[in-house]
This record gives structure tokens, C-alpha cells and sequence, in this order.
């Protein structure tokens, strides 16, 4: 789907997962705020359903009570999260 000013910006971020699994993506970190009234956490859910059936490997982590900007306590999280996810398949890949 290509955005434009007929499509919100929502209606486009909803297609993009389904564009993205469908070129074959590896892997997946869904890092997201549960109170996020930017973007729905229903969307982090949606795009994990979609990497379960399309058996890619993803993880997801859903922080209670954040919104669309993280504290510094969840950033920091989130930053060891992705290392550790990047750690994790670039080791795998490597093998």
C-alpha cells in the first residue's frame, strides 16, 4: 500500500507489517508502551500474531503504563533488550 493524503498515517503503519513479512524479515524486537496513545498496543500485538504465523522469530516486550516516549529506567531496558536480541541472532547467524 502506498501512503498518501487519502490514507492516515495509521491505515499505512497497519499495512507495513504485512509488506515487511512478506519480503522474508528475519527477525523482530517489538519494544512498546501499553499506554502508547500514538501508536495502539494492539498494533505490537498484531505485528508478534503476524511473525507466529508466519513462524519469524520475535520478541515482544510491552511496558505497563508507558506511552509513546520511554523514561530513562525503560529506555535503559529497552537499550540491553536490543543488544541482547542483536547478541542473541547475530551469534546465530554467525554459526
Amino acid at each position: 500500500m502506498k501512503c498518501c493524503k487519502q490514507f492516515s498515517a495509521y491505515r499505512c503503519f497497519r499495512a507495513a507489517p504485512i509488506r515487511i513479512l512478506r519480503q522474508s524479515l528475519i527477525l523482530i524486537l517489538i519494544l512498546h508502551g501499553e499506554a502508547d496513545d500514538t501508536v495502539p498496543v494492539s498494533e505490537a500485538h498484531y505485528i508478534a500474531q503476524l511473525a507466529e504465523k508466519k513462524n519469524v522469530p520475535y520478541e515482544l516486550q510491552i511496558y505497563p503504563g508507558a506511552g509513546h516516549g520511554f523514561t530513562p529506567e525503560i529506555m535503559a531496558d529497552a537499550s540491553q533488550r536490543t543488544l541482547n536480541f542483536l547478541r542473541k541472532y547475530l551469534k546465530q547467524a554467525a554459526i
